[in-house]
């Protein structure tokens, strides 16, 4: 019997359900009470607010939008609000309400903002809700304190449920930035409701359901921070992993850049991205010419698309395979990015390598991406962080192979070493033709703690041939 090897993988989603309240009226009046950039914010502004009902936006276009005593700077009106459009804002530098007045009474049980295109400090963090059916009495339906709208421009929050809630509900962990110079410090923020206790580990340890918090990671590591919430008999747990790096700089013609993983290989049938950038310092160069490798383009939607600074347009490609940018000369850049696809989160790439290049043919490992929680899917059309290069922080290649196998005809078993990292989720699947994979022998399985390599054991049928895979799940 063979075993092949094959590197596809999947990305993990958390699910979660929830029990809202909700509140019904023909009036709501959104009070900003804070800004992120305190008394130093000029005004507020924000780019979309919508309001939701059983998983469904309500129709934001029979709503009559206000701004009482509003100062409104050209085409920053109120309406801007509602248009659907993230592209468009409301700005007021009054700093005041904002009144939506439905025909009718609605009812909703969440609802969202939509972030602007510049500012950040304008955001409103903290704010009330009230409710109305005849625009004179207000009732309070919800108030947030510093709550942790994205930093991501042109972006929505998360669904924010009104109260009253009762069951536990983790909405959002996550890291500012994924990838940090050895001694920099990012932000953790998050939101939780109802939990009886809270914790991140390894630190800050306790926390409240709702805030922000900076951790510096130790040098040229993979730190995981995991939250933790309870409540009674149930748990739920998320993680982010930053990463941290000597940082260096690399120079060459070509570049390769190959994914290795998508966030739902499973489901995902191509891999998509806006743009690719690559920096030196902060100056963002120019690259000549970006070509797929063994391509099955989308129409219109090819690698040129990539270096037109259009998030707008994107590259599409059902191969899933990588890419090869020319600079035209030797370049030397410290830096990268990317802006996410318009629409299929599963489309992202998550795991990937750059190899440098001086002629096309003769390839060296720039950057071997093994750990990189993506900022929140909702985030499309968005640049992720300029990602330093690792410098002398580089890891090696491990590529996902069987080491070892053994075989018990008799009872039918078969156990197998292959190598693996610490955390990441596998699976085993087989076929008899090396085409059909859809049979699995087992899944679920965890890399092995501390160690390099996993061994499982199975029971299989014996047919003439049989090919075992290992996969990332």
């Amino acid at each position: 019997m063979k075993t092949p090897y094959h590197i596809p993988a999947l990305a993990l989603l958390l699910l979660t359900s929830a029990q809202a309240g909700e509140a019904s009226y023909s009036h709501f009046r959104f009070t900003p009470v804070g800004l992120r950039g305190g008394d130093n914010a000029d005004s507020v502004q924000l780019a979309e607010f919508e309001f939701r009902f059983l998983g469904q936006a309500l129709d934001m276009t029979t709503a009559t939008v206000t701004n009482p005593d509003g100062d409104n700077p050209g085409n920053e009106g109120v309406d801007n609000v509602k248009d659907g459009d993230l592209g468009s804002k409301w700005l007021d530098f009054n700093k005041g309400a904002l009144v939506f007045e439905f025909p009718e009474v609605v009812t909703i049980d969440q609802y969202r903002l939509g972030t602007a295109g510049d500012a950040e400090d304008r955001d409103p963090v903290t704010w009330t809700l009230e409710g109305s059916n005849d625009g004179d009495t207000w009732t309070l339906i919800d108030e947030r304190t510093n709550y942790p709208v994205p930093y991501h421009r042109e972006t929505y929050s998360a669904n924010i449920h009104v109260p009253p809630f009762t069951n536990l509900e983790l909405y959002f962990f996550r890291a500012a930035d994924a990838v940090l110079i050895n001694g920099a410090s990012t932000n953790l923020s998050w939101e939780v409701l109802n939990a009886t206790t809270l914790t991140i580990d390894p630190t800050p340890g306790a926390v409240a359901g709702s805030g922000s918090f900076n951790v510096t990671p130790a040098a040229n590591s993979d730190t995981t921070y995991t939250l933790t919430a309870v409540q009674g008999e149930e748990e739920a747990t998320q993680s982010v992993t930053i990463r941290t790096v000597a940082g260096g700089s690399a120079s060459a013609r070509y570049v390769r850049f190959t994914p290795v993983k998508l966030r739902d290989t499973s489901t995902a049938n191509s891999i998509q991205i806006c743009d690719f950038d690559f920096f030196l310092g902060t100056t963002r160069l120019t690259v000549a010419s970006a070509t797929a490798i063994d391509p099955d383009p989308s129409e219109w939607e090819g690698p040129e698309n990539l270096l037109d600074n259009d998030p707008s347009t994107k590259w599409l490609d059902y191969s899933k395979n990588g890419l090869v940018f020319d600079f035209g000369a030797a370049t030397t850049f410290d830096g990268y990015r990317f802006t996410t696809g318009n629409d299929y989160t599963d489309r992202d790439p998550v795991r990937w390598t750059l190899e440098g290049s001086p002629d096309g043919n003769t390839w060296t490992l720039i950057e071997n991406m093994t750990a990189y929680d993506f900022p929140t899917p909702i985030n499309r059309k968005q640049p992720l962080q300029t990602i330093p290069l690792p410098g002398t922080s580089l890891q090696p290649l491990m590529p996902l192979a069987i080491t070892a196998s053994a075989f018990d005809f008799v009872n039918s078993r078969v156990s197998l070493t292959f190598r693996s990292r610490e955390n990441d989720n596998y699976r085993v699947t087989s076929s008899a033709e090396l085409t059909d994979w859809s049979t699995q022998m087992l899944g679920g399985i965890s890399g092995a703690d501390g160690a390099d390599t996993t061994t499982v054991e199975f029971n299989f049928i014996a047919e003439d041939k049989l090919f075992f895979r290992v996969e990332e799940e």
